[in-house]
């Protein structure tokens, strides 16, 4: 599941893949929270990164975005020192992405740490 964030958070920004994306949607905006994200793929990425940046309770990831899912964006905001307005500004996505890069690169030096893989 981090993989899948990870690569979705850094392909979804790249270059050649947002040309693909415009490509297919003619006249819809890059941002794929721009507008509703209380519904959809959007919102499932939200709640899995929101999940992974240490939501509490853990959020069921159903593609719905409802008072829970916000209430643990404006705590994540808040921590990070952002507008706690429980709305996924760019501010707000670039943090999450932040902080999932940041959990990876944990991750990897404690098993490095704990001999169960090498450094890359």
């Amino acid at each position: 599941m981090l993989n899948w964030i990870i690569k979705w958070g850094i392909v979804a920004s790249g270059l050649s893949a947002a040309y693909f994306w415009k490509q297919a949607n003619p006249g819809k905006s890059l941002n794929p929270f721009a507008g509703d994200f209380d519904r959809g793929t959007a919102c499932k990425w939200l709640q899995h990164a929101l999940n992974l940046a240490g939501a509490r309770p853990q959020l069921r990831v159903d593609g719905n975005c409802g008072p829970k899912t916000r209430r643990q964006l404006a705590l994540f905001q808040q921590r990070w020192g952002l507008a706690p307005d429980g709305k996924p500004t760019p501010q707000t996505i670039a943090a999450l992405r932040d902080a999932i890069l940041q959990l990876k690169r944990n991750m990897r030096q404690a098993q490095v740490h704990c001999g169960f893989g090498a450094e890359t």
